[in-house]
């Protein structure tokens, strides 16, 4: 196995038997083995907190920007409007065909501007209930209690500016 020195300690010689280099060689493979494992594992934690917070703070972004509009459904109406902006498909066919069954009546077009028929469903017709409603003074409906991810996006704003702040004091003291 080894050899002694002058001074009593055991030396290893570098012509160790066959079996004891390859148990090394085995302990040295478990080892990086082990630390390569634990360093993916690391990995994994680090990408899958980052992908949750990328996600709770575009969560919280979008909540803020709801807020900002004051009724989601005109923040949901904006988005709708910018999409059909970009869209390629024509908002307004060239060719309309209609035709009715023999002595139905003319209902279709609905009761009144905002009634059930055509004028008073999609996009338009949204449009001009909530003109009407805002126009009359109806306020849309406030929840009383905040959601758990207003909370969440709350505290973590407050984090996130803190965590800013501090980080200009540390760069202003250098």
């Amino acid at each position: 196995m080894g050899t002694r020195d002058s001074t009593g300690a055991q030396c290893l010689s570098w012509h160790s038997s066959p079996l004891e280099r390859s148990r090394r060689e085995a302990e040295q493979k478990v080892l990086l083995a082990e630390a390569d494992s634990q360093e993916r594992v690391l990995a994994g934690r680090g990408e899958s907190q980052k992908i949750m917070q990328i996600g709770l703070s575009e969560a919280t972004v979008l909540l803020r920007r709801i807020r900002s509009f004051g009724d989601p459904r005109l923040y949901a109406l904006q988005e709708v409007a910018d999409k059909f902006s970009t869209s390629q498909q024509p908002l307004v066919p060239e060719r309309l065909f209609v035709s009715s069954s023999p002595g139905a009546d003319d209902s279709r077009l609905g009761s009144g501007i905002l009634g059930s028929g055509i004028l008073g469903s999609g996009m338009l017709g949204m449009l001009l209930q909530l003109l009407v409603a805002e126009k009359s003074g109806m306020q849309p409906l406030e929840s009383t209690e905040a959601s758990p991810v207003s909370e969440l996006a709350d505290q973590m704003t407050e984090k996130a500016m803190a965590s800013m702040v501090a980080t200009f004091e540390n760069q202003a003291e250098k």
